[in-house]
């Protein structure tokens, strides 16, 4: 599958120039305005404390952002309109969630304050919004009702800052005077096709699958591939990712029999930056709390297979019966790390004294695919004694062959036991051949 990640982490460059791709500067740009401390910073590997560098150094942010905008204008595309017109939604998604989560006591204040955002002086410019936020709790519907309040008050308000505001204050989210937001930016929502079209750029280079394109950009994909649409950059810079058309055909016939639309509304962005922010709540130990953002978040975003998996896994502790429906929900959807989600579903069903079809679930996924996830994985450990508790893992593929080891150990299942010793010996002889080979 493409992924941008990795193209933008073996660039010869730390500082982005003449010699990255395309691909990567798109991701770094991305990357740079919509990045917060609740999840790492992408670039290259290479380098020498690259991420700290750039995490702790506003100055060292900016300077690759404006590196990256300028060499991609220089390739002939407008990095001003890319920003303003492709990733709007992203820059207000990560705004308004850590003001939308500060506002709900949920996330820690020093989330904005390493990213250097003052929260502050964004609530005095924004327009007056009363939350009327109980004690009892926040539960999916009650986060649903906030985050329509604040879809109609601040979302509107922070788009028309974007369609005027400077590059170097979008990157920095700096706030703006109350005066500059009292009126619309005539700018602000643009032309309907131009900000197709930007969306379309943004999306066929910096997002791995085609699953998360928005459908319109799949529409002008299609119309460019078939002839009637012309590129929206230089075709030297389209070249660089190719599309296979099958799949696109594939997911348009998917849309299309499912009703998903097309655009994101205001709490849909919203969502995206709960989804991130509750991932942080888990790194945390505190899955409850995440549980209640991912719930809002499948409700705004039914069709995404990540966050689906990631409430399942939140749910686990507390009903592993509704987590392994979430789970097998993701499942079906095509969810982009299998083994973590078949571990995952083991659990459950290990929770819910199945042992048989926890081991029928990693036999059949052990049968169809072994590749390692080079991603990792925050994992539940089993068994949960004396109760559930986190831990990170670096292959999820062999986290779950141990596991089976020690189902089949646990049962008295000789032969499972046996033929799941051997399959941990040779992944893991497999995956220790594919790193030397990656550091020769």
């Amino acid at each position: 599958m493409f992924d941008p990640r990795r193209t933008l982490l073996s660039e010869a460059s730390t500082s982005p120039d003449a010699r990255w791709w395309t691909i990567s500067l798109v991701r770094a740009v991305r990357g740079l305005l919509t990045w917060t401390p609740a999840e790492p910073l992408v670039w290259p590997s290479h380098a020498i404390n690259p991420v700290p560098r750039l995490d702790s150094n506003p100055d060292a942010r900016l300077e690759a952002f404006l590196a990256a905008t300028n060499e991609l204008t220089r390739r002939g595309l407008d990095a001003e309109s890319l920003v303003r017109y492709g990733m709007p939604n992203e820059i207000a998604a990560v705004l308004g969630g850590m003001l939308l989560l500060r506002d709900l006591g949920i996330d820690q204040p020093e989330l904005a304050r390493r990213r250097g955002v003052d929260l502050e002086a964004w609530r005095a410019a924004l327009p007056p919004l009363e939350l009327n936020i109980g004690d009892d709790g926040v539960s999916a519907h009650r986060l649903g009702e906030i985050a329509m309040g604040y879809a109609r008050t601040y979302v509107p308000a922070i788009f028309s800052w974007i369609a005027s505001a400077p590059l170097t204050s979008l990157v920095m989210l700096s706030p703006p005077e109350a005066s500059q937001l009292a009126h619309p930016h005539p700018g602000c929502n643009g032309d309907t096709k131009v900000r197709e079209r930007y969306a379309w750029l943004v999306d066929r280079f910096s997002t791995s699958s085609i699953r998360d394109w928005l459908t319109t950009s799949l529409q002008y994909e299609f119309r460019w591939q078939d002839g009637t649409e012309p590129p929206p950059c230089p075709l030297e810079c389209m070249i660089e990712r190719e599309v296979d058309k099958n799949e696109l055909n594939a997911e348009l016939a998917r849309r299309s029999a499912h009703s998903i639309g097309g655009d994101l509304d205001p709490q849909s962005i919203l969502a995206s930056e709960v989804d991130s922010h509750a991932r942080n709540l888990v790194r945390q130990g505190r899955p409850h709390e995440a549980a209640a953002l991912f719930e809002f978040a499948v409700l705004k975003r039914p069709y995404d297979a990540g966050i689906r998996n990631n409430l399942g896994f939140c749910l686990m502790p507390e009903n592993p019966r509704a987590a392994l429906k979430e789970l097998e929900t993701a499942a079906h959807m095509g969810y982009d790390h299998p083994a973590v989600n078949v571990y995952n579903r083991a659990c459950c069903y290990l929770a819910l004294e199945q042992p048989r079809d926890a081991m029928a679930i990693s036999e059949e996924y052990w049968a169809a695919n072994t590749l390692p996830d080079a991603d990792g994985a925050i994992l539940w450990q089993w068994p949960p004694d004396p109760g559930w508790a986190l831990t990170e893992v670096g292959e999820p593929n062999g986290a779950l062959a141990e596991l089976m080891v020690c189902l089949a150990s646990n049962m008295g299942w000789q032969e499972d036991q046996l033929r799941w010793e051997e399959r941990s010996r040779l992944f893991n002889t497999a995956r220790d051949q594919n790193l030397a080979q990656v550091c020769i």
